[in-house]
């Protein structure tokens, strides 16, 4: 049922698309290490990719533990799929995995120098921030726990002219590009 439009649509399995069962039993055998058991998968389709989203419980008390995020055309391949605590960062792992897949590669940034103006910032824990810029597709990540962060870094906000060298991070984060903060500057903010 698309509830934008109100129409209902009707799909048959065809070829690898993947059903109902076979998510949970993926979910279960091959993503899920703590043998928790997967229920309720429910078939969304995320930037246009039909996506399964499978809540995992615990075996001993039934409590939520974990999303799993498949694509459903995706037969469980590697970067197909995305397991986290809560709905927000599991889709945005997710995204990020999928989005390599069918999207152009973003050019790397290691090494180079980087400015532009801050677009929105997260702050998704104590250990470090994530912003955007206007117009790039990198993800930027500064490490709070880093002896070279300053306290100062942790007022950016969006607006802010910035610039940094950048190194790129391993696939398995949600940010794509780790900020030199010996490197970064913010116009907005002066500093010694």
């Amino acid at each position: 049922m698309d509830a934008r439009t109100n129409t209902l649509h009707y799909y048959r399995e065809h070829g690898n698309v993947m059903t109902p069962e076979r998510a949970i039993s993926y979910a279960q055998q091959d993503i899920n290490p703590q043998n928790y058991k997967g229920t309720l998968p429910l078939l969304y389709r995320i930037n246009g990719d039909p996506t399964w989203v499978v809540s995992m419980l615990d075996r001993d008390n039934n409590s939520f533990m974990k999303y799993v995020y498949l694509l459903a055309d995706g037969n469980n391949q590697s970067g197909s799929y995305a397991v986290g605590d809560d709905a927000r960062s599991t889709l945005a792992l997710f995204e990020q995995r999928v989005g390599g897949k069918t999207a152009t590669a973003a050019p790397k940034v290691t090494g180079k120098t980087i400015s532009g103006t801050v677009e929105r910032v997260v702050k998704p824990d104590d250990k470090q921030i994530l912003f955007i810029l206007k117009g790039d597709s990198h993800v930027y990540r500064m490490d709070t726990t880093s002896k070279d962060f300053q306290p100062i870094f942790q007022f950016v906000q969006a607006g802010d002219k910035v610039s940094f060298k950048a190194t790129a991070t391993d696939k398995n984060q949600l940010a794509t590009a780790n900020v030199g903060l010996t490197t970064f500057k913010n116009a907005a903010l002066k500093t010694k």
